[in-house]
């Protein structure tokens, strides 16, 4: 009988162990929906009555594994509490040493109050645990320009994995405004990797405009740009004005992609082909793939006249 009632205070206890776990996940996933969107934007303002409230320890990860003490500490960082905030980050360093995201957190904290020295710290910090996260080698950027470092740029560049490099076109971004806006790297190490990003991301217009303002320069690519976009607005009836802009947009900027071949299809368009395979010919070296449909085009073209 004694061991009937033990049995049934154990079970007691333990059903109400049960439910207060249930109703503390349950109240998290509720706080984890509403902090969710503010993860994604990386905006972090609440009022400081929904920042008290968010539980820590139990559960201390978000569904994706991302500490809550470093989204609490995040919050409080926005309403400049920031001895609450650096406690929260070093707890959630504790919570998962693996992800980096305290790390990273503490170094965006340090660069905001412009404590460079620790902001370095660990921005060096996140990048050793994730070398391949694209904000983690944003802030190690930032601590090689405060070093006057900026020579070093490319090679932790060069460290990150080549896979990621060819998937990621933030990393591309940063690396290439980097090392536009610091005189310590080499130009023609500068260049070469330019040209690269240009063959990596062939299509992605920020990358193109970057990496053309240290190959050619700032004001060149920004009116071919500017030129490129006006004349990509009007008709084709302007055969010789879109001819001549066009012409002088590939010469001034010759490893432009979609100059290119927005060029070639327009003298196509216009039946202008003897022209349109001269261009083809001359500058299609530029580049490392060239779009099968202005291929085929071409190919066509070819096949026309052999008939």
């Amino acid at each position: 009988m004694k061991n009937n009632k033990i049995i049934l205070i154990l079970i007691f206890i333990l059903s109400g162990l049960a439910s207060l776990s249930q109703f503390k996940r349950f109240n998290s996933s509720q706080q984890q929906y509403e902090m969710w969107f503010d993860l994604e934007q990386d905006r972090f303002s609440r009022p400081i009555d929904f920042v008290e409230k968010i539980e820590t320890n139990y559960p201390n990860l978000t569904y994706i594994g991302v500490p809550l003490s470093a989204l609490k500490g995040s919050y409080y960082a926005d309403l400049d509490s920031i001895d609450l905030a650096k406690k929260l980050y070093y707890k959630s360093m504790i919570d998962h040493p693996f992800l980096m995201y305290g790390e990273q957190r503490m170094s965006e904290l340090y660069y905001n109050i412009n404590q460079m020295d620790s902001m370095t710290y660990y921005a060096n910090k996140a990048i050793m645990g994730l070398p391949n996260n694209a904000k983690h080698f944003y802030l190690k950027i930032l601590s090689l320009k405060y070093e006057q470092k900026g020579d070093s740029m490319i090679y932790y560049f060069n460290k990150i994995d080549e896979k990621v490099k060819k998937s990621d076109h933030a990393l591309w971004r940063i690396v290439l405004a980097g090392i536009y806006e610091d005189n310590k790297v080499k130009k023609e190490d500068a260049k070469d990797l330019a040209i690269e990003s240009k063959n990596v991301f062939p299509y992605d217009n920020e990358i193109n405009l970057i990496s053309e303002w240290i190959l050619y320069s700032r004001e060149i690519a920004n009116t071919s740009l500017r030129n490129y976009n006006k004349i990509m607005k009007m008709e084709d009836s302007y055969v010789s004005y879109k001819d001549s802009i066009f012409s002088e947009i590939i010469n001034q900027v010759p490893t432009n992609q979609k100059y290119f071949e927005n060029y070639i299809a327009f003298l196509v368009r216009t039946r202008n082909n003897t022209k349109a395979k001269e261009i083809f010919k001359n500058r299609s070296n530029n580049f490392s793939k060239i779009n099968p449909v202005l291929l085929d085009a071409m190919n066509q073209i070819d096949e026309r006249n052999e008939d």
